[in-house]
């Protein structure tokens, strides 16, 4: 820790930086630093050995130096310069310490989250704070394409907020949950139905036994359910932050924290232990990224939703008709190929995700998704 703890500084510089970057529309060095980041942990861990534990908070320090000095060349070219100077007069100063105070408490309600359910994890099941941990890294995993798309978009929405185009802030959301809504369910779906065997093949080394993925996709299965609700949440923060309302986030947040704490207490209590922790998760994140949507309309009056549910609608059915179909491939397949363990799960894996994808884009496309064809239109109009 306190190798570590000079990270948070970095971090906030760079932060801001990745903040001016993203306003300019200049995302590939934003995207970039998370990645020099993780690959100095990596490079530090295998360079100092020796030092146990110490060389990977050694990688984390030099990595968030790494984090930062990346996008130094986006900035130089997009002219921007640094001078020392505190102005608390200057208009957007005060605008951003309005706006910043609900912000830091959003956060902190995330974090509080987060420990809460380390907390009540830590009464159940030996193993149970690690099964839970994993199973939210791999949810983590399709839900940073929602991250991506609500970075992306938000300095547009912004920008047209100053505009005082609402009808633009509200096409551009629109299109972009429905977008993230048909590529983020049937990832779900597809970590219900998969989850196992892809769990082996990450994750199946030395003390992690085929007991322990097992364990572990019970938890993954009760955090999907939640998968799209987080992945909503993302982008309809962006269209309170753009239109400068961060108190609504934050109270839809602290409601789905006691939510998600009330739940959680009941449901470690059933059969379900350790998965119901991960339930009232998913269940709290439902519930915040509906009660964002009901509410949503009353920062710009002129959004139709319809489109929404009616896209909703049919994503839900193909994904469904995606798992059903797929659903006793991973099974068969393990029980045909007589292959090396690690060879076996790679290729059942990369198998059902091809079998799956063409399954769901086939179901899509007589489910007449606009999705799809907006998707289609993108890879030949980059093509």
């Amino acid at each position: 820790m306190r190798i570590m703890l000079i990270s948070p500084a970095i971090f906030a510089v760079s932060g801001f930086c990745i903040s001016v970057l993203n306003s300019f529309q200049r995302f590939f060095l934003a995207g970039l630093a998370p990645v020099m980041y993780s690959a100095a942990i990596i490079v530090s861990a295998l360079l100092f050995r020796p030092l146990g534990i110490e060389a990977v908070a050694i990688g984390a320090v030099v990595g968030s130096a790494l984090h930062l000095l990346v996008q130094v060349p986006g900035l130089i070219s997009i002219g921007m310069r640094y001078r020392f100077a505190i102005s608390f007069s200057h208009p957007g100063v005060r605008e951003v310490l309005r706006l910043m105070g609900p912000r830091m408490i959003g956060l902190g309600v995330t974090q509080v989250n987060q420990l809460v359910n380390v907390i009540l994890a830590s009464f159940l099941l030996v193993g149970s704070i690690g099964y839970l941990n994993v199973a939210w890294l791999m949810v983590m995993t399709p839900l940073v394409l929602a991250m991506a798309i609500s970075t992306a978009v938000f300095p547009t929405m912004a920008e047209e907020s100053a505009r005082h185009h609402s009808d633009a802030v509200g096409e551009v959301f629109v299109l972009s949950l429905r977008t993230i809504l048909f590529l983020t369910i049937p990832m779900a779906v597809g970590l219900i139905t998969l989850g196992e065997p892809l769990i082996r093949l990450l994750f199946e080394h030395g003390a992690f036994t085929a007991e322990s993925a097992h364990l572990t996709h019970f938890a993954l299965i009760w955090y999907s359910v939640g998968l799209a609700g987080h992945a909503t949440v993302e982008i309809v923060d962006r269209v309170y932050y753009a239109v400068h309302d961060t108190w609504t986030p934050v109270t839809a947040a602290s409601l789905a924290f006691g939510m998600n704490l009330l739940l959680g207490l009941i449901l470690m209590r059933t059969p379900l232990d350790y998965g119901g922790l991960a339930l009232a998760n998913s269940l709290a994140a439902l519930a915040e990224a509906t009660l964002l949507m009901a509410l949503v309309r009353r920062r710009i009056p002129s959004l139709d939703l319809g489109p929404v549910l009616v896209s909703l609608g049919r994503t839900v059915l193909a994904s469904l008709l995606m798992g059903l179909t797929v659903a006793t491939l991973p099974m068969l397949l393990q029980d045909r190929l007589a292959l090396p363990t690690t060879l076996e799960l790679a290729l059942t894996v990369a198998l059902v995700v091809v079998a799956g994808g063409m399954v769901y884009f086939a179901f899509s496309f007589l489910l007449r998704s606009e999705e799809l064809r907006v998707l289609l239109r993108l890879a030949r109009a980059r093509g």
